[in-house]
């Protein structure tokens, strides 16, 4: 029962997060940025691969890995508030840093365990650094 709550999670938190603020402050227009639609499509295909690996963490009963992946999801949750909601940028600055180091971590002890659910989290580790190179900018 644990790993299709872990499959669903991803997905469900992230539409109830993403649909609780308003993205009007982000400028498509800034050099570097991607055009808005991105950002739905980038996060589904994210949240899917965040999904699955925790599904396979929750069925390998991978404690500490599983662990982590939670931690890493209340701090990826907790992000879109606080940039786009709160407009703390710093704050949200923060956030994601601890979440790019807690998902290194993660995926480095992916890669010990189950080294397919290692190679599902890059694709999300590069986007977190991507954000950050987008939100580190006045």
């Amino acid at each position: 029962m644990l790993q299709y709550i872990a499959l669903a999670a991803p997905l469900v938190g992230g539409f109830a997060v993403s649909s609780t603020v308003s993205t009007d402050s982000y400028k498509q227009e800034a050099p570097g940025n991607p055009p808005r639609w991105v950002f739905p499509v980038a996060w589904s295909i994210l949240y899917v691969l965040i999904g699955v690996v925790g599904y396979r963490l929750a069925r390998r009963r991978n404690v500490r890995g599983l662990f982590l992946w939670i931690v890493g999801l209340i701090l990826n949750f907790s992000w879109t508030p606080l940039y786009f909601g709160a407009g703390d940028r710093e704050g949200a600055l923060t956030v994601l840093r601890a979440l790019i180091f807690v998902t290194s971590i993660t995926t480095i002890l992916l890669y010990r365990d189950d080294p397919v659910a290692g190679h599902m989290f890059l694709p999300y580790l590069a986007w977190l650094v991507y954000a950050h190179t987008l939100s580190d900018r006045p």
